[in-house]
This record gives C-alpha cells, structure tokens and sequence, in this order.
C-alpha cells in the first residue's frame, strides 16, 4: 500500500526556493519534449527510453543522462495512459510535477533551526538540503507503523513549492469472514449501507444554506463529509458492494438540470469512492462494484 502526505516548504530560504523552481520549470520542458517524441512516433511501450534520445535530450536541455531517462520514464507513463482512453490525444503538462527515485535523493535527520529532517538532493537536481518538519498528517502514518518509501514527488503550484512523501505498508490479507454490506450514493444522503448507516445526512440543509457552488462553501463541505465518513463502522465486514457510477452521465450532456449537477458537485463522488477504497485496502475489506 502506498499513501502520499504533502509538505509545502515554506521555511526554505529564498535562494533555494529559486533554485528549486528554476529546476522544476526545466524538468517540465524536458518532460514536454520527450511527450511529443513518444507521441509522435506512437510509443507506449514499457521500453525505456533509447541512448539516443537521452543523449539528444542531455544536449538539448544540459541535464545528466540519469534525470533525462527519469523524464522519459515519466513521458512514457502518461502518453501511455492517455491511449487508454476512448478518444486518446496528445497529453499536455498542466502540473508541475517531478517523480524522483531513490537516485535522486536521501532523506536524512536534521536537527538543526528546529526542523526535524530534511532532503539531499543530488544526481543532476540542484545540489541543495531542504529541511523541513513532521506535520500532523505525516505523523499519522508514522504512529501507524507506515515507512517512507523509495520515491517522491516535488511540485510548484500557486502556493508554493512542496515535496510529496510517500509511504508504504504491506496489504493485510483479505478478510475471509464476516458479513457482507451494500453502499448506495444517494441524491439526499451521500451514503446509506444496507446494515442501516446513514452518513452525511444533514449536509444538504447545509449546502441549500450555502447557496451558490463557491470555493469556501466547497470546501467546507468536503471537510465535514470526510469528518462524518470517518465514522463508517466497518468493524465485522468482509465485502462492500458498491455501485458503479463511472461515466453514468455519458452521453447525456444537457440531460440533468443545472442546479442538480451544482448539488451532486458537492457529494465529490470520485473522493468519497477513493477514500472508501483506500480504507478498505487497509482493514483487508474487499469491494465489489456492481451496476448502478
């Protein structure tokens, strides 16, 4: 199993703030290019990139041979997800983002300035420390017994520059005994079991109040939906069986008034369903998916 907990590095000092977000606009450049190669030339494969394209990007952007084969990995994985889908095209890079290996980087103690660890970057990155401190929801993994894992991400978006941990734990096994739960996603409730929970009920008094689809309204919703999903008793089940509502507005673009598709926006279908998996992988709860 694997968890992400984003630190944003507010504390960094200005000089290596810049360095950072010099590296990370260049690394989306290299990315861009090798998108288009591999696009272009209709390559999805698990194959990693040839020396000669590597090197051509090495001269081109003056990066080392190891970050330009990291960069091609990562074009490759979304030009391949992107001929998954029904009507594939040429994917763009909207997010900053960088996935780095252990190649790239150790996470060390540092107690120093009062911070609590910090990052060595190395391997063509910019050769910087970047400390940083435990949050509440990093520590929360860590009081569960998850470890760091091999892998980060560092990323830049309108507040900032920030590192994404990742941490892993094995898979407990499957439940073998138990019962087994329906969950339905409803209209007026975002989610009734049929052992007789009922989850987030009073949230839509809540949202008529609220009015108009604005951020903080959103926001405020989704914290006191995932506040009153945490207390879903799963406590004796081996098996959800959950509707599948992936792509159940397809093909009927007009079909639902407006302000239902403002309401159900609220219910954030995708997240509670991620939330609900995720939680499930932990307690060793299997999910079945079924029509809606």
């Amino acid at each position: 199993m694997r968890r992400t907990s984003r630190i944003y590095l507010k504390d960094l000092n200005p000089g290596k703030t810049l360095l950072l977000i010099a590296f990370i606009h260049l690394y989306v450049r290299v990315l861009s290019y090798f998108i288009e190669i591999f696009w272009s030339e209709k390559d999805s494969s698990d194959d990693l990139a040839d020396k000669t394209r590597t090197s051509r990007a090495r001269s081109r952007f003056n990066i080392t041979a190891r970050l330009a084969q990291c960069a091609a990995k990562q074009a490759k994985e979304t030009v391949k997800s992107q001929h998954k889908r029904e009507n594939p095209r040429m994917p763009k890079v909207h997010n900053k983002t960088v996935s780095l290996d252990s190649r790239f980087f150790r996470v060390e103690k540092f107690a120093q300035n009062g911070f609590d660890m910090c990052l060595i970057l190395c391997s063509g990155l910019p050769s910087i420390i970047v400390p940083f401190n435990w949050t509440k929801h990093t520590n929360k993994f860590r009081a569960r017994g998850w470890t760091l894992g091999s892998s980060i991400r560092i990323g830049l978006n309108e507040k900032g520059v920030w590192v994404d941990l990742i941490f892993e734990k094995l898979r407990p096994e499957l439940r073998t005994e138990g019962k087994v739960i329906g969950v339905d996603r409803g209209f007026n409730k975002p989610i009734v079991t049929s052992d007789g929970q009922v989850i987030g009920s009073d949230l839509k008094d809540t949202i008529k109040q609220q009015g108009k689809r604005k951020k903080t309204s959103h926001h405020y919703i989704k914290t006191e939906l995932f506040h009153r999903l945490k207390q879903l008793k799963l406590d004796g089940v081996k098996t959800i069986v959950l509707e599948d509502l992936r792509n159940i507005k397809r093909g009927k673009r007009g079909t639902f008034p407006r302000r239902l598709n403002r309401f159900l926006s609220f219910w954030l279908t995708a997240r509670v369903v991620s939330w609900l998996e995720q939680r499930c992988e932990e307690l060793g709860i299997r999910i079945v998916y079924v029509s809606a």
